[in-house]
């Protein structure tokens, strides 16, 4: 009989049991590891019922991250502004610009009435001048906003500058105002304030909660609108040089219709924006208040 165990076939039987390669006969072939197609669509459908209760949590936590953001740029930039007014002795202008954003639906970047307010910048105003106007000097660049943030643009959200002082206050860009990048020009509208050398504003200090009318006065006292200095006058400035309307000094007219002035403006996401048409803020937001007498602003949040 020949010896099935040659010396060719013993070193081959003996490599395949030493690399575990070796297998007994009259055994099936081995079946490779892996999913079935009903596993995968398990997998695949839990997956997609994790993600339905995710992606809201996700969102909000993005929403409220580009809030927190949007609240460090407004506070240190009026930070800033009014610590350099003090410093360098001079007044220190900030505005806030309202333009469209051509990725946003229905708003035209040619009208910027059509866009939101979601910028911001701080000029010096120095002393020299060109065609009797300051000549604004940018202590700082341009801050937008995080995509998908404005500023509220209601009276009862934003008195700074919803549309009673936007009528009076806002200004389209003249000469001499810079153009705003990204691709926006000069088409955009600002409303401004000023601080002041010792760190206050021209925000008006006193407001009169009854002044409804609208109509020219005449000497800064009663209702509606007059000249005064913006302490004494109907209003806060519209011009900054004394121009003003619902205000009156303090103690003036009918009994306990006379408050300490409060500005303020709220700020929440685009997506809110038809919710908070009507004065109500929505689920988040953050409202940014100045005091017009000391010039310090803080940010109110509301509790979650």
């Amino acid at each position: 009989m020949k010896n099935l165990f040659s010396g060719k076939s013993k070193h081959r039987l003996t490599e395949s049991v030493r690399r575990g390669t070796h297998r007994p006969p009259n055994l099936p072939p081995s079946r490779s590891s892996g999913f079935s197609l009903v596993e995968l669509l398990v997998v695949v459908v839990i997956i997609g019922v994790v993600m339905r209760f995710a992606l809201p949590a996700v969102g909000s936590l993005l929403k409220g991250s580009s809030l927190s953001r949007a609240a460090n740029m407004l506070t240190d930039e009026m930070s800033r502004a009014r610590q350099y007014a003090i410093s360098k002795n001079r007044a220190v202008e900030v505005r806030f610009y309202r333009f469209a954003d051509p990725e946003v639906p229905g708003e035209n970047v040619n009208d910027p009435t059509t866009g939101s307010f979601r910028g911001l910048q701080c000029f010096e105003i120095p002393s020299q001048q060109l065609n009797d106007e300051d000549v604004p000097l940018p202590i700082g660049s341009f801050v937008r906003f995080p995509d998908g943030i404005v500023m509220n643009d209601t009276d009862d959200l934003s008195n700074l500058i919803g549309p009673t002082s936007a009528s009076f206050l806002q200004t389209a860009p003249g000469p001499i105002d810079p153009e705003l990048p990204g691709g926006v020009g000069k088409k955009y509208l600002g409303v401004p304030f000023r601080f002041l050398p010792d760190g206050s504003t021209t925000l008006a200090k006193y407001v009169d909660t009854k002044a409804k009318v609208k109509g020219k006065g005449n000497n800064g006292y009663g209702y509606g609108i007059g000249n005064g200095n913006g302490n004494t006058g109907l209003g806060y400035v519209s011009n900054l040089n004394g121009n003003a309307y619902g205000l009156q000094k303090k103690g003036s007219g009918k009994k306990n219709t006379i408050v300490d002035a409060q500005w303020y403006i709220t700020v929440h996401s685009l997506a809110d924006k038809a919710k908070a048409a009507n004065g109500t803020a929505p689920p988040n937001f953050f409202t940014w208040m100045i005091d017009p007498v000391a010039g310090t602003s803080k940010v109110l949040r509301p509790a979650n």
